[in-house]
């Protein structure tokens, strides 16, 4: 169910790492605490052929593995990290004066520190020889990627440290040539390689500049989880007379996720050949949640060929394959208060991999009730706008 927007990883993997140097230690914290100065000052044994990071990476895991295993612990096997919990990952970083993320986020929190890849970016363009670097925190380690320019040549590098580790890992993450590096107007950098007819064309990005709080808090309470690949509420163009678009089976996987909860809570079909499902699911739990978030009725659900009215179940499984938005982000771009009381969400679709600023934008409605409820009403698709990668 999760969706990972950063391709730095399919980028870099099957490269050799680069430029870890040497200086060996029993764990990783106390590598940190003595590139910082701060550590055990006792001589420790020398293994040349161990890698050595440099004293901005180790502090980097000084500050922020203490904060990710404190939010570990209290994380079931299937729980996601909360934008509380995001925004303390990056606030144990954010005294470093280095740019850095949380993997994997999708919220639109971008980076504390993010003016060295903004300069990095203009020095580039002006020719200049450079080097930067940002860390992205996971909770069990941190990524440096770092980026050089040099005599008109731009290599891009990264390693990863885990928490339980002395040294970062050399067969993580790796080395590779770019073309081009540019920092978008909406907040965006991104970073890719020219290649030959038939070929691979790698392109990876980030987002830098953080989003505006008020949109950043809108995708949380109202998009978050319901916009991925093929779960999402913005598959077609739908309202409360005519939502045949919608998948009520994949959405509804998508709701149970957002509340953070999976459908492996049910008993899987018996004899099922699927890895994942599908699912028994008692015919209450899917009518109450799908007809609290959205304008279906129970005649609706029941015409679907899931439903087993004998024993009054559905049977749901996860998607399998490739859907709607398998590459990129969808953020918040504004919000429209409406006469009747509802309001309505701009959402832009965000392709770095492809390269494209704008691949598709969306204009979800959404209705609010006096006891803190709401519901979604319905979806406008911007046939305006032409999707450069289709």
């Amino acid at each position: 169910m999760h969706k990972k927007s950063s391709a730095l990883i399919a980028l870099l993997l099957c490269f050799s790492l680069v430029g870890c140097g040497e200086t060996p230690v029993s764990t990783a914290s106390e590598v940190a605490l003595s590139a910082a100065g701060s550590g055990p000052s006792e001589q420790r044994k020398q293994e040349p052929s161990s890698p050595e990071p440099n004293a901005l990476f180790a502090q980097m895991m000084q500050a922020v593995a203490p904060t990710a295993e404190k939010i570990k612990e209290t994380l079931g096997e299937d729980e996601h990290l909360t934008l509380e919990q995001e925004k303390e990952l990056l606030n144990a970083a954010k005294p470093l004066d280095a740019p850095v993320t949380v993997a994997w986020s999708l919220r639109g929190l971008g980076m504390e520190n993010y003016q060295a890849l903004k300069d990095f970016c203009q020095s580039v363009k002006r020719e200049e020889d450079a080097q930067t670097a940002y860390y992205e925190i996971e909770m069990d380690g941190v990524s440096e990627h770092r980026f050089t320019a040099k005599e008109g040549k731009l290599n891009l590098s990264s390693c990863y440290w885990s928490f339980s580790d002395a040294v970062p890992d050399p067969g993580i993450y790796g080395s590779e040539e770019a073309d081009y590096i540019e920092f978008w107007d909406n907040g965006w950098m991104i970073w890719y390689s020219d290649a030959p007819k038939g070929h691979t064309v790698y392109r990876s990005g980030v987002r830098v500049v953080p989003l505006q709080k008020e949109l950043i808090g809108l995708y949380e309470n109202y998009v978050y989880g319901l916009d991925w690949a093929n779960d999402n509420v913005l598959h077609g163009n739908w309202d409360a007379q005519n939502h045949s678009v919608i998948r009520w089976e994949f959405l509804f996987g998508a709701l149970l996720w957002r509340d953070g909860k999976e459908l492996t809570i049910y008993e899987p079909v018996e004899m099922s050949c699927m890895d994942e499902g599908p699912y028994i699911i008692p015919a209450a739990d899917v009518e109450e949640l799908l007809m609290c978030n959205f304008p279906v009725t129970v005649e609706e659900l029941h015409a679907l060929p899931n439903y087993r009215a004998d024993t009054q179940t559905y049977e749901f499984g996860y998607f399998q394959g490739s859907g709607s938005f398998k590459t990129g982000e969808v953020e918040v771009a504004d919000r429209t208060d409406n006469p009747d009381g509802s309001f309505t969400l701009r959402l832009d679709w965000v392709d770095p991999e492809f390269a494209a600023e704008l691949r598709g934008r969306y204009y979800l409605t959404i209705m609010t009730d006096d006891n803190g409820g709401y519901q979604y009403i319905s979806n406008k698709v911007d046939e305006t706008i032409i999707d450069p990668v289709a």
